[in-house]
């Protein structure tokens, strides 16, 4: 039996790129600051690498997985992905 990886993808490659054709923002750093909680605390509190949280922090990723979400999730009691994920309208 095979084990699916599943992720959002977000399109993201250099910077000048990343603000054309982003459409997913990821507000994982508003959020921990909202929180009053550090990248480091996220880290340990999901089991993610402090590497991964800083990456999604910086939203500098092409894509989340549905597990590393949850694990985001679940650490800051959000209930709905909006809250961390966005939808940016093309412009």
């Amino acid at each position: 039996m095979s084990t699916l990886f599943t992720a959002i993808p977000i399109s993201c490659y250099n910077q000048t790129e990343r603000r054309q054709r982003a459409l997913i923002r990821i507000r994982l750093r508003e959020v921990l600051d909202e929180r009053g909680m550090t990248q480091k605390e996220l880290a340990e509190r999901t089991g993610l690498r402090p590497n991964t949280v800083s990456m999604l922090c910086r939203d500098a990723v092409t894509a989340i997985s549905k597990d590393t979400l949850s694990r985001i999730m679940k650490a800051l009691d959000i209930r709905n992905v909006s809250e961390i994920i966005e939808y940016v309208p093309d412009e």
